[in-house]
């Protein structure tokens, strides 16, 4: 039986503009879905929301704090939604 398909993985680092936008898209969606489990409806919209008001520097600053890998030991990531909305000020 054949394995199936996994997307490759792409270094925040090493994308574009507009794919790192995309990819924290995603990202802060999710961590708005964790944050509130029932209103998955909503999450697009207010992802979409938070990304037209972040800059790039901001999206690259949240990042690597999300992310299991680099945190040492049992150190708990940060949600990317909460991040996202810390670093407006809100």
């Amino acid at each position: 039986m054949p394995r199936p398909e996994q997307e490759g993985y792409t270094p925040f680092s090493t994308l574009t503009d507009a794919e790192l936008k995309e990819a924290m898209l995603k990202h802060i969606k999710m961590g708005y879905i964790l944050k509130f489990p029932g209103k998955s409806k909503e999450a697009e919209q207010v992802a979409q929301e938070i990304i037209n008001r972040l800059t790039i520097e901001q999206m690259k600053e949240i990042n690597p704090h999300t992310f299991f890998f680099n945190k040492p030991g049992s150190e708990k990531p940060k949600n990317p939604y909460d991040l996202a909305i810390e670093l407006l000020g809100e």
